[in-house]
């Protein structure tokens, strides 16, 4: 619950998260070892963990190289490749962050900064990468005082990170658990208190075996490892022990033990939004037991038109034709009108296609627009600055559209009351011209 200060920086993480982190470096950062950061994007949680520092340095790594998912993440556009070193460092400026900044990837990652109180670690998401990082940083960690935030231990398709910190159990306690507070973005942090120099031996032991060990073990870890949970973690994470299993080679196990899963609203929007993401490849089976449970209820004809629909959005993703992938949704929300996922999608695809104002028209037509969803939010507040620079262009015709889209979605809101002054300002000399 800590306030840190004002901090507008496109994020992958949520509020809680961003709290955390300023809490974090102001209670446990005193000053005997360095700060390091690895894997900042554009900077939100860089600059939070800078707010509480004081002043003092924060050591920051990335790859600095953009990926064409990000564009659907942030207003910034680039391509696919570009460096965004520059953005960072900007952001960093305009928050007064005091960061020392190492391009690099994590197969080239290298520490002689001294000793480190706070390891925060977002890039890596497989064991390899994870053990290499700790192997790197760990012979500089301070037993007794540093502490380890991993951002996407709650992920469950990054499922590894909390199997290497199970390995090391010897060496490191769970200590501090992120969990959401009357918020519809889920939190993935966790992090962990250093009592002992690492056990790399271990570490290397089990980073190498993990994918032959029996379906017992894999279930006696994972065990293990949900043990400390908070309940509401432990229900985000259950997945991990599927794709665990089926990592090992036991796909049949896996699909047993996701089919025991209950999946909620948010867990399905989650197995869909990763549908098309390079996950959903290395896992097929259990994309589709998951497909299969989402439409088990709807008839052969209806089946036969969504499985078609699916296959146009793939076939449109994989041109990079986003109007082709917003079409194809629509097409699939038609046949499944019920579908979170689905509707979370196709929001995420007007983003990335800038076809906000069509896709949140269509969605508060069919009755499917919840500003408490994140992503039709973020929609809503797209079309509201598309209505506003309009406005301010003198573009009457498309400032009604948009402003008639948002009066459908909240007529009361703040947001439309104003435009529909400026609106009304607007069309005030055409009439007198008239």
């Amino acid at each position: 619950m800590a306030k840190p200060p004002p901090i507008d920086i496109p994020a992958m993480i949520c509020q809680q998260e961003k709290n955390y982190f300023y809490w974090l470096t102001s209670n446990h950062a005193p000053g005997i070892g360095a700060v390091v950061e690895f894997g900042t994007w554009l900077g939100s949680s860089s600059a939070h963990l800078s707010a509480g520092l004081g002043g003092r340095e924060l050591y920051c790594y990335d790859h600095f190289v953009w990926s064409d998912q990000y564009n659907a993440k942030s207003e910034i556009k680039l391509k696919d490749g570009e460096d965004f070193s520059d953005i960072f460092l900007q952001n960093m400026e305009r928050c007064g962050a005091k960061v020392i900044v190492n391009t690099s990837k994590m197969t080239d990652i290298t520490w002689d900064g001294g000793p480190i109180e706070l390891l925060i670690l977002d890039a890596p998401k497989q064991a390899s990468d994870l053990a290499r990082l700790l192997t790197v940083f760990g012979p500089s960690l301070i037993p007794g005082q540093t502490r380890i935030a991993l951002q996407d231990y709650q992920h469950f398709p990054s499922y590894q990170i909390s199997l290497v910190m199970d390995a090391i159990r010897s060496s490191v306690a769970l200590e501090h658990v992120v969990v959401a507070v009357n918020s519809n973005l889920q939190p993935n942090t966790v992090s962990f208190f250093v009592s002992a120099p690492i056990d790399t031996a271990e570490l290397a032991e089990v980073v190498n075996t993990f994918k032959t060990w029996s379906a017992e073990r894999i279930r006696e870890t994972w065990s293990r490892i949900m043990e400390p949970l908070p309940e509401q973690v432990r229900a985000r994470m259950a997945p991990g022990l599927a794709l665990f299993l089926y990592d090992a080679g036991h796909e049949e196990e896996a699909t047993k033990a996701l089919a025991a899963i209950s999946m909620d609203r948010l867990m399905l929007v989650r197995w869909d939004r990763m549908a098309g993401l390079h996950v959903s490849k290395r896992y097929p089976k259990l994309f589709e037991s998951v497909q299969e449970a989402r439409v088990g209820s709807i008839g052969a004809g209806e089946r036969k038109a969504l499985l078609a629909a699916e296959k146009a959005v793939g076939a449109a993703r994989a041109q990079g034709d986003q109007t082709g992938v917003v079409d194809g949704l629509i097409a699939v929300l038609e046949i499944t009108p019920n579908d979170e996922g689905t509707k979370e999608r196709l929001a995420s695809a007007a983003l990335s296609a800038r076809q906000e104002q069509r896709v949140l028209d269509y969605l508060v037509r069919h009755g499917q627009a919840d500003l408490s969803a994140p992503r039709i939010e973020s929609l809503f507040k797209r079309v509201y600055m598309a209505c506003k620079t309009a406005v301010q262009g003198g573009d009457f015709d498309l400032a009604h559209r948009c402003l008639e889209t948002l009066t459908l979605v909240d007529d009361k809101h703040p947001w439309v009351e104003a435009l529909r002054a400026s609106l009304a300002k607007l069309a005030a000399p055409a009439a007198r011209s008239a």
